[in-house]
């Protein structure tokens, strides 16, 4: 599950309908009264002790600057903030069951044309069984024998499973012909391993232009071992996607590569914690609004503007400032040592366990 989703609206801005404050943060690009949607019922605009919001509009250095695309970027912070400190508290308290890898699927060298006719090629990865597995792409690497723009899709087949899933579409790919060609992605995309195990099928139409044959094999030394705990990859070749599982398999990756980072999406146990576990998501929605809190002190006693906030109400901004952040790792100490570790297969139990101080102390 995605955090950015299931956190989502986890707090409101403020609930207020006044002219003075609603005219201010709407914003044609958000939803209609985007700021009073709220999934915990908890507001920003209510945290005891916060700078009011037109304190904030005041302390703008710049009259551009949109109030709404603040506040916006605080909240998506705070969660974000919160992600990772929950994170690192994992990774102090317990071991990792697997080790992530980072570097490419599919080698990058490659020799003679393969020809084709038509039809669907690319790789297949055969992931294995793992709840909170993610693999991340970065990058698509093409060799091709000819210079063409294409679009490649990535299908998902549940073990054991007959149905099949468009998950992902990298639109645009390139090519050089007779060499290697670089695609950085704008936005990674992200491959959610399934608890049963799943094929992802990453396949494209080779029209006008064939694939160079380069190996399955990420040549990658003993970095192969990490990759291969977590699947194993074939080149395929087929006419129709509703025939994957029966496409003609090769050790020829169809000329493709991909960077990759592949290990343990940590986060959905928080996701899994917040939908299952009432203390817990009362918790998390209560973090969010902390962190926020924090983050818009910090921008106040940042400013050059002078106005009273930023002048007159130093010594309280930063009092304020400070209790928000002690609240926050509070409750990020109190989350990590509540974490149920079975939700996911990326923990197993350290018996080196920090037991003194918090995890953030």
């Amino acid at each position: 599950m995605d955090y950015k989703a299931c956190l989502n609206n986890i707090i409101g801005i403020t609930r207020s309908d006044c002219p003075c404050i609603t005219d201010k943060l709407s914003n044609d690009s958000l939803p209609e009264k985007w700021y009073t949607i709220s999934t915990s019922d908890l507001y920003l605009d209510e945290l005891e002790g916060i700078i009011p919001l037109f304190g904030v509009d005041a302390a703008k250095e710049c009259d551009n600057d949109e109030l709404a695309d603040f506040f916006v970027k605080a909240r998506n912070n705070a969660i974000s903030l919160l992600l990772k400190d929950y994170l690192i508290g994992l990774n102090q308290k317990f071991k990792e069951g697997y080790r992530p890898y980072m570097g490419w699927i599919a080698s990058k060298t490659f020799g003679a044309t393969q020809l084709l006719n038509g039809g669907f090629a690319g790789i297949k990865l055969s992931t294995v069984a793992m709840k909170g597995g993610l693999i991340t792409i970065n990058k698509v690497f093409t060799m091709m024998d000819a210079g063409a723009t294409f679009d490649l899709y990535i299908y998902k087949v549940e073990r054991n499973a007959q149905m099949y899933e468009l998950v992902h579409t990298i639109t645009g790919l390139q090519s050089l012909p007779g060499a290697i060609q670089e695609n950085t992605l704008n936005t990674p995309v992200e491959l959610e391993l399934s608890e049963f195990g799943a094929d992802f099928y990453l396949l494209y139409q080779p029209a006008g232009f064939n694939p160079k044959q380069n190996s399955v094999s990420c040549n990658c030394g003993n970095k192969e071992i990490l990759l291969r705990q977590y699947m194993s990859v074939q080149g395929v070749y087929g006419a129709e996607i509703p025939m994957m599982p029966y496409f003609w398999g090769s050790s020829n990756a169809m000329g493709l590569s991909l960077d990759v980072s592949i290990g343990c999406n940590a986060s959905s146990i928080l996701c899994a914690t917040y939908e299952t576990y009432s203390p817990a998501r009362e918790a998390i929605a209560l973090a969010v609004r902390y962190k926020a809190g924090e983050l818009v002190h910090e921008y106040v006693l940042r400013s050059n503007n002078i106005n009273l906030y930023t002048m007159s109400s130093r010594e309280a901004l930063y009092g304020k400032r400070n209790h928000f952040k002690a609240e926050y790792i509070a409750i990020i100490n109190w989350l990590v040592d509540n974490a149920d570790i079975d939700l996911i297969d990326c923990y197993v139990c350290n018996d080196k366990r920090v037991t003194k101080g918090g995890i953030m102390a």
